[in-house]
């Protein structure tokens, strides 16, 4: 048996949005090795960047498969995620992305663990529809992080600006710009 705690870290993305999402909306790749710290990481930026940030209230939507990030149950969302996020869980990653640009007009959509090809070509549907992402991936290393075949792929889409390598869980972190 596995039993994990999970916990919310308020303002763990604060830094990044600081540096990156004062006058733009980059999409992003956040990586650190498992429970290290990229589903907080997420749950805060979702958070903060729906709730006005920087005076704007973005529209974010959480596409929450295995529902890590909202912890929905049937009384609803347990944990604040942003007053301006809408959750889609109990899908598949690319079922729920196709869902959410179909419905809910995201300017930013979020998903954790990103891994297979559907959800890439899902994402590729997303961004021609002018849809910004943050997802992650998982990998410990500059080095791990640049051989992974997912890594190479989501780059090679030429969409997302940045990669936020979370180190020492969410209280360090370095952001890499994609070239």
């Amino acid at each position: 048996m596995n039993i994990r705690i999970a916990n919310e870290v308020k303002n763990c993305s604060k830094p990044v949005l600081n540096i990156l999402y004062v006058n733009d909306l980059p999409s992003i790749i956040v990586a650190s090795p498992p429970a290290g710290g990229k589903t907080t990481f997420l749950r805060g930026f979702s958070r903060l960047l729906s709730g006005g940030f920087n005076n704007r209230y973005r529209k974010v939507a959480v596409v929450d498969e295995r529902n890590e990030i909202a912890y929905k149950d049937s009384n609803g969302i347990t944990v604040d995620i942003g007053v301006n996020t809408d959750v889609i869980t109990g899908f598949s990653k690319a079922s729920g992305i196709e869902m959410a640009v179909r419905t809910l007009s995201p300017e930013m959509i979020v998903c954790d663990e990103i891994s297979n090809q559907s959800e890439f070509e899902a994402m590729k549907d997303g961004f021609q529809c002018g849809v910004s992402f943050a997802v992650s991936v998982h990998a410990k290393t500059k080095e791990q992080l640049m051989n992974k075949a997912v890594v190479k792929s989501l780059i090679s889409l030429n969409e997302f600006k940045y990669i936020v390598l979370l180190n020492d869980y969410t209280n360090d972190f370095e952001i890499m710009e994609v070239s």
